[in-house]
């Protein structure tokens, strides 16, 4: 769940509202930046003051490591990979944004009927919610947005190619406050070639805009 960095709910005495990604785990899990398809679990890296120091630089190294004469090697930590945020104002001519998103790569959990191939499958499943209101101002802010989550998927999804999976897939979820034929719509179903986006004009569209 990623909260609003601005929630109007939040003056009322409410909770924060923003948006929200789950799964079933026992369909998918999540995987993490020093995990390659071979890997069939992500390993937890915890330390404790007697196992680890902090050097002068913020680096935590191996206890055993950090002694004169012998190059420290940082420890890893392997965190799920979830990237949560709220979108960037890039143009000086846009007001500062309040809308969020939420991105996380799943592994497809195989089962015992699946082909062992489907292991290496991972879905980059990305949500959000753009602008409210309609309006040419509120069109070009879920434009920059729908662009920027775009840009931020593509990323991941690359990112992912490079650590050696090979069949990486993208679903965009969210209210997308906007009709087929608006620009922030047709800014994500448009084709971009190879490594990116590849989606049919249907994709995702229900009678009364893009869900």
């Amino acid at each position: 769940f990623q909260p609003k960095p601005n929630s109007p709910c939040v003056r009322w005495g409410w909770y924060s509202d923003g948006v929200a990604l789950l799964w079933n785990a026992d369909k998918f899990r999540t995987v993490s930046r020093c995990q390659s398809p071979t890997t069939t679990t992500t390993t937890m890296t915890t330390t404790t003051t007697s196992e680890a120091t902090t050097s002068s630089t913020g680096t935590t190294t191996n206890s055993d490591d950090a002694m004169p004469g012998k190059e420290s090697t940082p420890l890893q930590h392997c965190d799920p990979w979830i990237e949560i945020g709220a979108f960037s104002n890039n143009d000086d001519d846009l007001p500062v944004q309040n809308q969020v998103y939420v991105i996380v790569p799943l592994q497809i959990i195989p089962s015992s009927s699946s082909s062992s191939s489907i292991r290496d499958n991972i879905v980059v499943v990305a949500t959000t919610h753009l602008k409210a209101k309609e309006g040419t101002e509120n069109e070009r802010i879920r434009t920059s947005q729908a662009l920027e989550l775009r840009r931020k998927v593509e990323n991941v999804a690359n990112e992912l190619r490079t650590l050696g999976w090979e069949d990486v897939s993208i679903i965009l979820l969210g209210d997308w406050n906007a009709e087929p034929e608006d620009a922030s719509v047709r800014s994500i179903l448009e084709r971009r070639g190879n490594g990116g986006l590849e989606m049919d004009n249907d994709v995702g569209i229900g009678d009364k805009g893009m869900k």
